[in-house]
């Protein structure tokens, strides 16, 4: 699957829950409730990696939540990104470019 898949998903997932919380009378999500979303998110996959390591008591299914928890971050990162305007399949590559030559100049 392509990246532009994958922000094909997330865009249909964002419209479902723009339907359903007006149907529901909730406001649509701003930029500050999709961080807000986001950082829960990787709460709840915080505990979940330590109940993976043993330093938690494990849930039932833990690798289904785990795979939803990962997802549901890349699902925020993407709408985060989308309210701010950055083109993730561009600069994503070009960032980390970046990182890595930073990090190959640190090692010198």
């Amino acid at each position: 699957m392509q990246f532009k898949e994958f922000v094909q998903k997330a865009d249909l997932v964002t419209d479902l829950y723009k339907d359903l919380n007006r149907e529901q009378g909730f406001p649509q999500w701003s930029l500050q409730d999709y961080v807000q979303g986001f950082t829960e998110d990787v709460g709840t996959l915080s505990r979940l990696t330590m109940m993976k390591a043993g330093v938690r008591k494990p849930v039932d299914d833990l690798d289904e939540k785990l795979k939803h928890e990962v997802c549901d971050c890349l699902w925020s990162v993407i709408r985060v990104a989308q309210a701010l305007n950055i083109d993730l399949e561009t600069e994503f590559p070009l960032q980390m470019d970046k990182l890595a030559k930073r990090i190959k100049e640190d090692k010198h």
